[in-house]
């Protein structure tokens, strides 16, 4: 075999090994760190997710006073949850909003892992008050009517229903989410009912606080809101 031949013959042998080298040793590509195992469906997001430079205004509905609620700032972020094989990541998101004297103060959204039809939302709001306790106020994976409960500062959860129209002020929205938080206090037995309504494209319209020495209740008035 003459130099030239054993030449191809050995170029011929490397290009064989890097064929098969892509095609039987080559390590596979991992999932991708930036897209989580749950995100935030459509469904979700025409419910919760708003973009900053939203604001709504709500109105006392004792006083008729009405304040603005702007969302100033908002972050992304990915989450882990879960240890071992049931680990699993999450797409969550923050609202913060101005002071205001409509009692919020930021709200965070986070996919679930629950399996459920397109058409039904995954994801969950916790909304924060003033006074730094929070409760969970949207959940409409859980089934209607359940008492869930959910422990420590967030109580009781309970998806209560989906009214097809309401009215609150003079607009009537459609497709509306009403849930309730109930917390208890053992110290003096009181239970505490947060009642809140949200609708679709505009998020939370109605919510109302209620025990037996008080009640406060805010109604939306008007709402300027941006989304993807």
């Amino acid at each position: 075999m003459d130099r030239l031949s054993r030449v191809l013959l050995f170029i011929g042998f490397l290009v064989l090994m890097g064929f098969g080298a892509c095609h039987q040793g080559g390590t596979p590509p991992g999932p991708d760190p930036s897209k989580p195992d749950y995100d935030f469906s459509q469904s979700s997001k025409d419910f919760l997710y708003f973009l900053p430079n939203s604001y709504w205004v709500y109105q006392n509905d004792s006083t008729l006073n009405a304040y603005s609620v702007k969302l100033f700032s908002a972050h992304e972020e990915i989450r882990q949850s879960g240890a071992g094989a049931s680990q699993y990541t999450y797409n969550a998101y923050w609202m913060y909003y101005t002071n205001n004297d409509a009692g919020l103060q930021k709200g965070e959204i986070f996919a679930t892992n629950f399996t459920i039809a397109d058409d039904i939302p995954n994801t969950a709001e916790r909304i924060y008050f003033n006074d730094n306790h929070y409760k969970i106020a949207f959940a409409p994976m859980y089934p209607f009517g359940q008492r869930i409960l959910l422990g420590g500062e967030e109580g009781t959860f309970i998806n209560k229903e989906l009214i097809d129209q309401m009215t609150v002020g003079e607009k009537v929205y459609d497709s509306v989410y009403h849930s309730i938080s109930e917390d208890y206090n053992a110290e003096a037995p009181d239970t505490v009912f947060y009642n809140f309504y949200f609708a679709k494209h505009f998020g939370l319209i109605k919510y109302n606080i209620i025990h037996k020495n008080s009640a406060v209740s805010f109604s939306l008035l008007e709402s300027n809101v941006l989304q993807d």
